[in-house]
């Protein structure tokens, strides 16, 4: 029971950070670049990085049952799956792309939607000290 609530609420965070983030990078990129992608190819790019961000999903949800074996407080495991997602997030593009200014650019979107989405999705577990 608790492994499902825990992967819901996994879930919920990388669902919100994987429709909005290419979103916002998309915008970004129009706004400041004065180019607009074709919208079949923003489809793709969506499509591509829903289906390779499922392993960091499945990653951040065993470690946060991990962290739920320990007498952790909800505050402390927020603030603690806060740090893994930005690792989590920003490690794949650090190894991926040459230029380390665009690890920023795109990893700043998924991190500016994933944070607060630790903090704003109600934590559905009961074991968790306040």
């Amino acid at each position: 029971m608790i492994k499902n609530k825990a992967f819901k609420y996994c879930l919920k965070i990388w669902l919100t950070a994987s429709l909005i983030a290419p979103g916002v990078i998309w915008s970004v990129d129009t706004i400041f670049n004065s180019y607009t992608a074709p919208l079949n190819y923003s489809f793709i790019l969506l499509l591509s990085e829903l289906f390779f961000s499922i392993p960091i999903l499945i990653i951040f949800w065993l470690l946060m049952m991990c962290l739920l074996q320990t007498s952790i407080s909800k505050v402390l495991l927020k603030i603690t799956l806060s740090f893994i997602a930005t690792y989590l997030v920003v490690l794949p593009f650090w190894f991926i792309i040459n230029n380390k200014s665009d690890v920023f650019f795109l990893t700043a979107p998924y991190l500016v939607v994933i944070i607060p989405s630790i903090w704003f999705y109600n934590f559905p577990l009961q074991n968790v000290a306040e």
